[in-house]
């Protein structure tokens, strides 16, 4: 083996040794986001706490990027062991960041979103290291295995803009935009529930088909519906009316930040309830299932304490009783 393979040989070997010691950091970091205490936040954030997120997402997005470039050729030891090393001095901010914004005091939401992006981050940065090391790392855990090695520096700089974004946004921003797609999945439920009424069979099982024609000639004729059907369509497209105002109503009157985070977060987890209940109930009909009673009583109960969450665990305004006389007509509506 000539001097420069020795030397080379020997440059990697440091690289590799630099590159393990900042892993065995994040691998760390990671295993504890499923037991960490809370911890206050320092003083200088207190002003403005979600700073805190914005800033710690910002620069890992910073060093991650610098680390991912200084990886392409030429590739300078110097350079990977130093933005490794700057990258290595975010893991402690990020998982303070976790303990910071705990569920106790700033609710579920916050805190669970949170754990999942830095999850993805941990995992990103893992499989960045992994990537531009000359040689096999060490430290392979069994959630590396199965979970880790999906993730690419792709939704590392994600997680780390959704960061952002719940820094600069908050609760309220994130919920903004959930709430959107909660009304869109009403909205195709409803255009499903629209097609079945009409005896329109497709769309929801044609994953096995050979081919589109397959797929066309399969539904080329239409399903006759029962008048007992038509009624129970029509009575279930009511009720998902009745709910589309519902979802618009709390978006326009409830969802602010002068309500706090843990009423935000009892608000969230009913709606998304809702939400997963009309998605149960259209399918139920759409399979004619015996278990269609049973799924429409929990859409009812769903809704129901969605409406009066908004009227029981916010401080009483102007458009409480609007959502008094919503809750009245449910009762009505839920009975047919």
């Amino acid at each position: 083996m000539s001097d420069t393979m020795v030397k080379n040989q020997a440059e990697e070997d440091e690289i590799v040794k630099s590159l393990n010691n900042v892993l065995k950091i994040v691998v760390t970091a990671r295993k504890c986001l499923d037991d960490m205490k809370p911890i206050e936040l320092p003083s200088e954030l207190v002003e403005s706490p979600l700073s805190m997120l914005k800033d710690v997402a910002t620069l890992i997005h910073q060093y991650t990027t610098k680390l991912s470039v200084a990886a392409k050729p030429p590739i300078t030891r110097d350079a990977l062991e130093k933005y490794a090393n700057d990258m290595a001095t975010t893991i402690t901010p990020l998982i303070a960041a976790v303990q910071v914004f705990n569920a106790e005091k700033y609710g579920e939401i916050i805190q669970n979103r949170l754990k999942m992006y830095a999850e993805r981050v941990l995992f990103g940065i893992e499989a960045l290291l992994r990537s531009v090391s000359p040689k096999p790392l060490g430290y392979i855990s069994e959630d590396w295995k199965t979970r880790g090695r999906l993730i690419d520096t792709g939704i590392l700089w994600e997680s780390c803009e959704k960061i952002e974004k719940l820094g600069s946004e908050g609760i309220v921003g994130y919920m903004l935009e959930e709430w959107d797609n909660f009304v869109s999945m009403l909205e195709d439920a409803r255009s499903d529930l629209e097609d079945y009424k009409e005896g329109d069979d497709s769309n929801w099982d044609d994953f096995g088909s050979e081919s589109e024609d397959d797929s066309k000639e399969a539904h080329s004729e239409e399903v006759f519906r029962s008048e007992e059907q038509i009624q129970l369509a029509n009575s279930l497209l009511q009720k998902l009316n009745a709910c589309k105002i519902l979802f618009l109503s709390i978006k326009k009157r409830r969802i602010k930040n002068e309500y706090p985070n843990t009423f935000l977060g009892e608000l969230f987890n009913a709606a998304k309830q809702t939400s997963d209940s009309i998605d149960d109930i259209v399918a139920q009909i759409q399979e004619d299932d015996e278990n269609f009673e049973n799924e429409l009583d929990n859409f009812h109960r769903s809704a129901r304490n969605l409406c009066k969450i908004c009227i029981s665990s916010a401080q009483e305004d102007s458009f409480t009783p609007w959502f008094s006389k919503w809750l009245e007509n449910w009762e009505i509506v839920s009975q047919k």
